[in-house]
């Protein structure tokens, strides 16, 4: 009676490994080898996500992942559709170096870009709305709009490298009225931008200009200086603060304060605190808010 047992222990525990060892092989390459430091591993989430980065921890159960930008993530095996070793193609495929979900502040814009092929959505206060492509690792364009009224066209160029302790860049904004009282009104905003520290912590300035090409009475207006200061600064794997402060030169208020916290799930940024915002042809102003960002 105990051989039987015995036997029918040793049976379902080949059962098992027959059935485990082959899914856990599925999801995780053989060819890993976390003891090589230059080795780059790729991570595909189950939705759909890919990573570029380092594995730092790897056991049945999860995985702790280093992207190439210094964020670190963290996956159950179950969330995960594969985990392998990057090769020259692949690399060229899946490249994932310059996820940043910070290429702009609540408002400003950083040093720091889009990758290649990356999108990214974003959305200030319910009115500000953003969409911005990847034309290659250093240069993005995107398209916005302000309800109710703004239509904004934007470009940036930048060094963007996440290994490098200083980054910049320069950028061209368009801004066109559409309807309403401020059909006439057409700017152009031209800006260069500083970001000092790593990409998940680092002091951003930004300066520039907001040159009016047209006024509601067809004659030109003083062109405004403005700056920008602020920075990201981490509390914690997923927990970030955001400073974001308007300074400008031509308004009886010269600066407008933005602080506020930062929560990242996979590629979502959830964005809550004092923010400033204009829809760029009226006066800006200082108000509690939300935002919400989407890279893919």
């Amino acid at each position: 009676m105990n051989l039987f047992f015995k036997l029918k222990k040793i049976t379902f525990l080949l059962l098992f490994l027959a059935f485990a060892v082959p899914i856990f092989a599925q999801k995780v390459s053989a060819k890993i080898n976390l003891r090589d430091k230059e080795q780059q591993h790729k991570l595909i989430s189950s939705r759909g996500d890919q990573f570029i980065g380092r594995i730092l921890y790897l056991d049945s159960n999860k995985v702790r992942f280093e992207l190439n930008s210094g964020s670190i993530i963290t996956y159950k095996l179950e969330e995960i559709e594969e985990l392998g070793v990057v090769n020259e193609t692949e690399e060229d495929e899946y490249d994932d170096q310059f996820y940043n979900p910070f290429s702009e502040l609540f408002i400003s814009k950083t040093a720091f870009n889009l990758g290649r092929r990356q999108k990214q959505f974003q959305n200030s206060q319910f009115l500000l709305n953003r969409l911005d492509l990847g034309a290659t690792d250093n240069y993005s364009i995107g398209v916005g709009y302000v309800m109710p009224y703004t239509l904004l066209l934007k470009s940036k160029i930048s060094t963007n490298d996440p290994n490098r302790f200083f980054n910049y860049g320069a950028g061209i904004d368009f801004m066109f009225g559409l309807s309403g009282p401020r059909t006439s009104r057409r700017l152009i905003h031209l800006y260069t931008v500083a970001s000092i520290g790593k990409s998940n912590n680092f002091l951003n300035i930004s300066t520039g200009l907001s040159i009016p090409l047209r006024s509601t009475n067809n004659t030109r207006v003083k062109t405004p200086f403005f700056m920008s200061i602020g920075g990201l600064f981490s509390l914690s794997e997923k927990f970030k603060v955001i400073i974001d402060t308007l300074f400008i030169d031509r308004l009886d208020q010269s600066w407008y304060p933005g602080i506020g916290i930062s929560w990242l799930v996979d590629r979502n940024r959830f964005d809550l605190g004092l923010f400033y915002f204009s829809d760029f042809i009226s006066d800006p102003v200082s108000a509690p808010g939300v935002g919400y960002l989407r890279s893919f």
